[in-house]
């Protein structure tokens, strides 16, 4: 499996494909709110931002890994950052993009993610 590899000046945290598979097809359809932890194989995730456009279907929201780095419980909120963007839902106006996607016009949900994606890494 293959295993992602974070590195800051104080740490290095690992997670593997199924940790972004839980995050993104599951935990991206739940109900989620700010400040949720959402705990995946002992590793915590903070729910740091969301957004939801309902005339776009635009979804997506931010956590940030937060698991205790040490016996000591210290966290590390200097941790990672993982924006995730939802998939389709079964709203029409979801599906009405992903025939958009097959043509050669940039969906509005394509042209919302660019800014938020900007607005997050450039925040933090």
């Amino acid at each position: 499996m293959d295993t992602y590899l974070y590195e800051s000046q104080s740490n290095k945290t690992t997670y593997h494909h199924k940790d972004l598979v839980q995050l993104s097809g599951y935990h991206a359809y739940s109900k989620i709110v700010i400040d949720d932890e959402i705990k995946i194989d002992g590793k915590v995730f903070l729910v740091e931002d969301l957004i939801k456009n309902p005339t776009t279907g635009f979804e997506a929201f931010v956590v940030r890994n937060t698991t205790p780095l040490n016996e000591n419980g210290k966290e590390n909120h200097d941790g990672e950052l993982i924006i995730v963007y939802v998939g389709s839902r079964l709203e029409p106006s979801d599906w009405a993009t992903n025939v958009d996607l097959l043509k050669d016009i940039e969906p509005e949900q394509m042209k919302q993610a660019k800014p938020y994606h900007y607005s997050i890494t450039t925040s933090n």
